[in-house]
């Protein structure tokens, strides 16, 4: 339980540093970083998942975080950081975390909205997009 929030906390702080990275190339205000890293990540996991390589472009995504921190001033991200949407954004993640967390829900039975949890859990065991065998 510990590692999949921290997996998720780390997940979120890159789809952060990408979106700050698309800000400044764009030159839109930081509070569009969220938005951003959220598109990005998206295109370049359809692009990457179509070709059954999802495994391959998320790690290209979080090395691309990594070298876009270490590349960032930390006086300069932390004003990004600082952004209302920004803070926005990382408050409502936090929010649903914390309710996700204490209503620990499971994907194991049927009702209207638990097909989308059995096919984001086939896809973050299997690292591509479910593929559902007909026999």
């Amino acid at each position: 339980m510990i590692a999949t929030g921290i997996a998720q906390w780390v997940g979120m702080l890159c789809l952060l540093l990408w979106g700050f990275w698309l800000c400044c190339k764009l030159r839109l205000p930081a509070g569009f970083a969220p938005l951003a890293g959220v598109s990005f990540a998206m295109v370049v996991l359809q692009l990457f998942g179509s070709v059954d390589q999802l495994w391959l472009g998320a790690h290209l995504l979080l090395v691309g975080a990594v070298l876009t921190l270490v590349h960032r001033k930390a006086k300069e991200l932390r004003r990004e950081l600082l952004a209302p949407g920004v803070l926005a954004f990382v408050t409502a993640a936090a929010v649903l975390q914390l309710a996700f967390a204490l209503g620990k829900p499971e994907f194991q039975t049927w009702d209207e909205f638990s097909h989308w949890g059995i096919y984001f859990k086939s896809v973050f065991f299997q690292h591509r997009f479910a593929v559902w065998d007909l026999p």
